[in-house]
């Protein structure tokens, strides 16, 4: 296991922990209510996105999931455990950003697309996980304690390839490496937080909009120029 797969486990054990400290329902064991479940959260984390948690009711969720009111409070008591019950269910989702390795020595441009494409992919339903997850940082200091530490990893992660690539001709020694890092972490950060709206149309916006990051973050750290031999 790698170093950046022991600090994702980390990461893991330690949300998994406070998830075990909250009220959350246990999972059904018949199929069907397992599926109903599942309708439930994913239909609960759409509305949330677009609406915010506090602008989202119970009974909304429910029409929305085709089920009654009664068959979401068989399964949930109330909006917060729906929201942890998503966070708890999708660790990986939140998680995965921990473990990005970037390695920006031999092709700094694809490096930094690649690790956007693996971290940040196009994927409707995992970015309505990430809205709730932000909702999650924003209300409970334990929750937040595990973002701060994902984000530090993540800075630690480049700030380090950022340092092993200064040797390239075509690294921008002029910059205030620590700063620059931060900056480019931030728009990873909007990027990461940004809605995937559904069909073609929406798919081509947010590639865009992940190449953009990708190129901007690349001229942070470098000219454009071809590396001398």
């Amino acid at each position: 296991m790698g170093e950046g797969d022991r600090e994702r486990a980390t990461l893991h054990e330690e949300l998994g922990a406070i998830v075990e400290t909250m009220e959350t329902p246990r999972d059904p064991k018949q199929r069907r209510s397992r599926e109903k479940r599942t309708r439930i959260l994913l239909t609960a984390a759409r509305l949330f996105a677009e609406r915010g948690v506090d602008g989202t009711t119970t009974k909304e969720i429910a029409r929305e999931s085709d089920v009654s009111i009664g068959t979401v409070y068989s399964y949930f008591t109330d909006k917060s455990q729906i929201l942890l019950s998503l966070v708890a269910d999708n660790a990986s989702v939140v998680l995965g950003p921990a473990g990005a390795r970037f390695d920006l020595r031999t092709d700094p441009r694809g490096a930094l697309r690649h690790a956007l494409e693996e971290t940040i992919p196009y994927d409707p339903e995992r970015a309505y996980l990430r809205q709730c997850w932000a909702e999650l940082v924003v209300n409970n200091r334990k929750i937040a304690e595990v973002g701060d530490m994902i984000h530090e990893r993540l800075y630690d992660a480049l700030l380090e390839a950022a340092r092993d690539a200064r040797g390239r001709a075509d690294f921008r020694t002029e910059i205030d490496l620590e700063s620059t890092v931060w900056a480019v972490l931030s728009l990873f950060d909007r990027l990461w937080h940004q809605p995937n709206r559904p069909g073609a149309a929406g798919k081509r916006e947010f590639l865009r909009r992940r190449d953009a990051v990708a190129e901007l973050a690349y001229h942070a750290f470098f000219s454009g120029s071809e590396q001398k031999e």
